[in-house]
């Protein structure tokens, strides 16, 4: 019954933690909005295209301030979203989560082969025989790790145009040659950076004497390494929570080169032509995600390694 009462009040306090970060993020984002002179939600009115430029693009705020922001939170809230200020016709509500599942797609699967690439290259980095090879890793580790997707994204992109101009010209985001250059681009980063932290982590002295411990033990490498599996991945679920929110905001820039209909994408037509509806809903999205990530990454790093005392 304790045990019981005990899940209640964690699932209580982490419910209560989601509404405050809910309000609060809602409210920085509504109030900026409203002092660039936007009606979040507000499309009573909306604007046709062609009065885009001889309109004022913002809204008109005609009801109080309090009202409209507890009506705008609520239609938030209830998935009352309404429609763009430039297309009266298709609802945002269907819109904007197919958006997000391509956004949420891309995200697993570059986390998914981040940590398969930097496990790779960081055992090949420590036990390959040829240490020429070692060095060359390590250096390839370094060098990608310190360069940031604003400019990873634009060599490639450069390269890929002249050597690989399909990839760039197809219209469709899932077509193969192009998702997965994507998601290479996406992950090259943080493969050097979460290799790097393995290669740190398994050189420790402690790791060595348990790794030694159980090759003395008649274990062949690859056993070893299982039966150590959770100190190898517990250095990038100390990370992956910070990780995850950098990899959407960088996940932005690779959506607008390689023209990806993506959430990040949508987002910056929005702020280009001021469609305030969107813009709110796409920042409380962006916002929302990055405590659900941060959160789920706290629990793993608390299953994966039992000595963090994490709060749930």
């Amino acid at each position: 019954m304790q045990r019981i009462t005990h899940q209640i009040v964690r699932i209580g306090s982490i419910f209560l933690q989601f509404f405050i970060y809910l309000v609060v993020s809602y409210s920085v984002i509504f109030f900026i909005m409203h002092a660039a002179d936007g009606s979040p939600l507000n499309n009573e009115n909306t604007m046709p295209l062609t009065h885009a430029h001889d309109s004022s693009i913002a809204r008109i705020i005609e009801k109080p301030l309090p009202i409209l922001y507890i009506n705008t939170f609520k239609n938030f809230i209830f998935f009352n979203w309404g429609t763009s200020f430039f297309n009266s016709i298709d609802s945002l509500v269907y819109y904007i989560p197919q958006a997000l599942s391509i956004t949420l797609l891309f995200t697993v699967v570059t986390v998914i082969v981040s940590v398969l690439l930097s496990l790779f290259l960081a055992l090949i980095a420590i036990f390959h025989p040829k240490k020429w090879l070692r060095s060359l890793i390590i250096l390839f580790i370094i060098f990608i790790g310190s360069l940031p997707h604003v400019i990873i994204a634009p060599i490639l992109f450069i390269l890929i145009s002249r050597y690989m101009p399909s990839i760039i010209l197809t219209s469709s985001w899932f077509y193969p040659p192009k998702f997965f250059t994507t998601i290479i681009l996406i992950s090259l980063p943080y493969t050097a950076l979460f290799a790097k932290l393995i290669y740190i982590d398994l050189k420790e002295a402690t790791q060595w004497f348990h790794l030694k411990q159980l090759l003395a033990m008649g274990f062949s490498l690859s056993q070893s390494l299982w039966c150590l599996r959770n100190r190898l991945l517990s250095p990038i679920s100390r990370y992956i929570g910070i990780a995850i929110p950098q990899l959407l905001s960088g996940f932005i820039l690779v959506e607008d080169i390689f023209r990806i209909p993506a959430l990040g994408s949508i987002s910056i037509e929005a702020i280009n032509r001021r469609d305030y509806p969107i813009i709110l809903i796409t920042s409380m999205i962006f916002s929302l995600s990055i405590w659900i990530f941060t959160r789920l990454a706290l629990f793993l790093q608390q299953k994966i390694d039992p000595r963090v005392g994490v709060s749930l």
